[in-house]
């Protein structure tokens, strides 16, 4: 049984913590190409050293050369797409370095399928060669459903890792037409990622995705909750300030449901965005 606070966090409406100092380096291209992260630096100040990786790039560039041009990160960017292959080695920015590989393993996606000579690693084999002992300032992960397994692996192999990333900025894939077979491997990840490492969400974003990707929804997310239109969730993950005052009831708090910040795009209005053309 899927339990109903997950469908709460993962839609936005539960597991919030407040963000006062975002990023505002977003472009109408970014946005419309699904590429609008933003971090939180209410209790983080990007300085020299900040590092950086971004899992799944599309050819979408802009969030990976923003951290490098106007944070100053050591950015490593990932994807093993075949058909994007060129055109990704062949992006030139200081601070940007693109790797030909994936996370976990890929499937035949929107962008294209699994490239030869695409090399295929789990997260921490990837922090470990590109990162060594350092802490990941920034994590983004957007691979069209390779989330799933790289998140299963990781608490299952290296429960400890995420102590090492900051920020974890990741779109959750939950059409079963891309890679979310089993209800279980939602509560896994919200169980790992919320509870053991204590992320909240400070930014949400629906996204309805394409035609073929909507009202995909297992039916055991359905029942818990989950609307079954969207094909993804994007979330921005931060731990709670390290100086809050505990609430009262500490254990339940976190899970109550909560407003939505009227700065973000509900999902009726991407709706109605999306019924205009817009």
């Amino acid at each position: 049984m899927v339990d109903p606070r997950w469908m709460d966090v993962v839609q936005g409406r539960a597991g919030r913590v407040g963000c006062a100092n975002m990023t505002r380096f977003d472009t109408l291209d970014a946005k419309r190409q699904g590429n609008d992260w933003q971090l939180c630096l209410d209790e983080w100040e990007p300085s020299e050293g900040c590092l950086a990786f971004s899992v799944g790039i599309g050819n979408a560039w802009q969030f990976d050369d923003a951290l490098a041009t106007q944070l100053g990160c050591e950015v490593h960017s990932f994807d093993p797409t075949q058909e994007l292959h060129a055109a990704h080695a062949a992006h030139r920015m200081p601070g940007v370095h693109f790797h030909y590989v994936g996370l976990g393993s890929m499937r035949r996606n929107a962008y294209g399928r699994q490239g030869k000579g695409a090399e295929m690693m789990s997260l921490d084999a990837m922090m470990a060669r590109w990162a060594g002992n350092r802490a990941v300032d920034v994590l983004k992960i957007d691979c069209e459903g390779c989330e799933w397994a790289a998140i299963t692996h990781v608490a299952k192999r290296q429960p400890h890792l995420l102590r090492r990333v900051r920020m974890l900025l990741i779109e959750l894939h939950v059409s079963t037409s891309m890679q979310l077979s089993q209800a279980r491997s939602l509560s896994a990840f919200a169980r790992h990622v919320f509870e053991e490492h204590g992320f909240r969400v400070y930014r949400h974003r629906p996204n309805l995705g394409k035609m073929q990707d909507r009202f995909k929804v297992l039916p055991e997310l359905k029942a818990a909750g989950l609307d079954p239109e969207p094909c993804c969730y994007e979330l921005h993950l931060v731990r709670e300030p390290s100086g809050a005052a505990p609430p009262a009831d500490a254990a339940a708090r976190p899970w109550a449901r909560v407003e939505r910040p009227p700065s973000e795009p509900s999902l009726e209005s991407i709706r109605a965005s999306d019924l205009l053309g817009g």
